[in-house]
């Protein structure tokens, strides 16, 4: 070990004292070069980078609107997402809204039209005019199809039997053939099944189709002029009116009939026995058919018989080739046709009451 050998002491330092400072040493100096810091100023940042970058005023004013153009479009898009935001939000509403607009209209739109449906009958029968602020001129108006004066259609000649149509012919003595053969043509077109058809005669002075004041015949005459012979006891009882036509079967084909009136039942009965023998010739003449002439041997075979239709006594001639029947309808009212089922027709419409049922 080294043996320690005592230092001798130091003596003491002295600390140096501090100078008092003056007012030149409170506030430095700083040189006019030295750079402080200024508030900057849009006129400032202009210079800096003017002097800086080498920029220019233009330069420096397009960035500035740039900057400017941008925030304006960030407000935009802010807006408009805002403004599509309250749309969305709102759209229930006006969806429901449209929905009751669309009700509304059509309601309305359907009591116009029940209305329209309604009134039509009385608008359409009213009439509208406008007053003419023109000068008169002497042209006359041309007449609407409504005003223009028709001839009224002419209506069914009165008949003994209620008729749906009829035919009328001029009896003329010298178109006597013509006359049978327009009978004959009416009769194989046929009818309708339970049709009337009333064959119409006037007098010769009269036209055939559309006169309009027909000179209606009478019985006798019409016997007379198509040389017809009828016994003279029945000529003396028929009276003047009297009906000739056609009435409708099935298949559609037409029965020809003869409607005599008389003044006595005795006296018209009486003829009618004595003219049976000549019914089948006068129906074959003036109607065009082919029923065989009546035996008038003592055989019964061709002979009329008695029998009933429709609750009434009647005679009736059936052969194999046609059928001649007749009744009275009333003690004044003789019936003479070809056929039990026109007969059958025929009756019934001479036995009504003023209501038009049957008695």
């Amino acid at each position: 070990m080294e043996p320690i050998i005592p230092r001798p002491p130091q003596p003491p330092q002295k600390i140096p004292v501090p100078k008092p400072l003056g007012e030149a040493h409170l506030v430095p100096k700083v040189a006019p070069s030295s750079t402080l810091l200024r508030i900057r100023t849009m006129k400032s940042d202009s210079a800096i980078a003017i002097n800086q970058q080498n920029e220019s005023l233009v330069s420096i004013a397009l960035a500035a609107e740039k900057q400017k153009a941008a925030r304006e479009q960030a407000k935009a898009q802010e807006m408009l997402a805002e403004k599509k935001a309250g749309t969305q939000t709102a759209h229930p509403t006006h969806k429901r809204g449209r929905i009751f607009i669309v009700l509304g209209v059509v309601i309305i739109l359907g009591v116009l039209g029940g209305g329209g449906v309604l009134l039509w009958p009385k608008i359409s029968t009213l009439t509208f005019s406008f007053p003419n602020f023109g000068k008169p001129t002497d042209q006359k108006e041309t007449p609407l199809p409504s005003d223009i004066p028709t001839k009224p259609a002419q209506p069914l000649a009165p008949s003994l039997a209620p008729a749906q149509s009829e035919k009328r012919l001029a009896l003329d003595i010298n178109n006597l053939q013509g006359i049978f053969s327009t009978i004959a043509t009416e009769r194989i077109a046929g009818l309708t099944e339970k049709e009337i058809r009333n064959i119409y005669f006037v007098g010769t002075g009269s036209s055939s189709e559309g006169s309009e004041a027909p000179a209606p015949i009478s019985a006798r005459q019409l016997f007379s002029t198509l040389g017809i012979s009828i016994p003279n006891i029945l000529s003396r009882s028929l009276e003047t009116s009297f009906m000739t036509g056609l009435v409708g079967e099935s298949g559609n084909t037409a029965t020809p009939f003869v409607i005599l009136k008389v003044s006595s039942r005795d006296s018209a009965f009486a003829g009618m026995l004595e003219w049976e023998s000549g019914l089948p010739n006068f129906f074959n003449t003036f109607f065009g058919t082919t029923i065989p002439h009546i035996s008038t041997g003592k055989s019964a075979v061709g002979k009329f018989r008695d029998t009933v239709v429709w609750k009434h006594d009647t005679r009736i001639f059936e052969n194999g080739g046609g059928t001649i029947v007749y009744a009275f309808a009333d003690a004044k009212t003789i019936i003479i046709t070809s056929s039990k089922n026109a007969l059958e027709t025929l009756l019934p419409l001479f036995h009504k009451n003023t209501d038009g049922n049957l008695h």
